[in-house]
């Protein structure tokens, strides 16, 4: 099998402050921003969906004095392939993250601290394991360029 060249970007950036309300009492807060940007393919060999409208390279094995005028229809899309997207899935705008503490100083030997914050999965941290399978990764030797990829639909394998 040939060696994919995959990449996913991740940004995830920042900030975060204390706030000293008293002398016992320091409140903290903080914002972090994930962008998880859908994984790509240097030669466009990512499956990205099924066209049933695309005809599938099969037709041309078909014997048309049998079976006039039949074509096979269906057959899988790739990304970047056609003036389609790059990447299978769309990027991930929305993982926004707030970050709530606090820590009350109730002696000189004794803190009470607490928090509160959302956190999100990175799904580059899965690479092919979970999110695509080697299975799913396809080359697109067979599929026509005029059919430009679908976003669809995206095959799950089958054990």
């Amino acid at each position: 099998m040939t060696r994919l060249a995959l990449q996913w970007l991740y940004f995830a950036p920042w900030i975060q402050d204390d706030f000293k309300a008293t002398r016992k009492l320091t409140i903290n807060f903080g914002f972090r921003w994930d962008v998880n940007m859908g994984v790509t393919e240097r030669y466009n060999r990512i499956n990205s969906g099924f066209n049933a409208d695309v005809v599938n390279p099969i037709s041309e094995q078909i014997d048309k004095t049998k079976f006039p005028g039949y074509t096979v229809k269906g057959g899988l899309t790739f990304a970047g392939v056609g003036g389609g997207s790059r990447s299978p899935v769309a990027t991930d705008w929305n993982n926004l993250q707030i970050r709530i503490g606090a820590a009350y100083r109730l002696n000189e030997q004794t803190v009470l601290r607490g928090g509160y914050g959302t956190f999100y999965q990175n799904p580059t941290s899965l690479g092919t394991s979970l999110a695509f399978p080697r299975r799913l990764l396809m080359s697109p030797r067979s599929t026509p360029a005029a059919h430009p990829p679908t976003r669809s639909t995206i095959p799950s394998p089958t054990a």
